[in-house]
């Protein structure tokens, strides 16, 4: 992913632009995403309204980004409306010739 660059904030503090114009960025998708690891969501799960909190700041850097997690969190919506919050991805593992669920 090659996204700095596509949008430049200036402001007169320095430490402001470089969180502003890549920090950031990279924060949200290392360790909100990818690593799924906050201060809210240290277990490694799915959070559904943090990471899509978090993914909205790609909208303008990385769309594609935004449009998977979405319909990633989609999947997790009852019809009702209500959602799950927490979910881990299924793994498939085995374990002993058993299929961990």
């Amino acid at each position: 992913m090659n996204f700095y660059g596509r949008i430049q904030v200036y402001t007169p503090l320095e430490s402001n632009n470089i969180l502003l114009n890549g920090w950031i960025i990279y924060q949200a998708i290392a360790s909100r995403l990818l690593g799924r690891s906050g201060y809210y969501q240290s277990g490694g799960a799915f959070g559904f309204r943090d990471q899509l909190q978090d993914t909205l700041c790609l909208k303008y850097f990385e769309p594609e980004i935004l449009k998977n997690q979405i319909i990633c969190h989609s999947k997790h919506q009852f019809l009702e409306g209500d959602v799950e919050h927490w979910w881990h991805e299924e793994t498939r593992k085995r374990y002993k010739n058993k299929i961990l669920r």
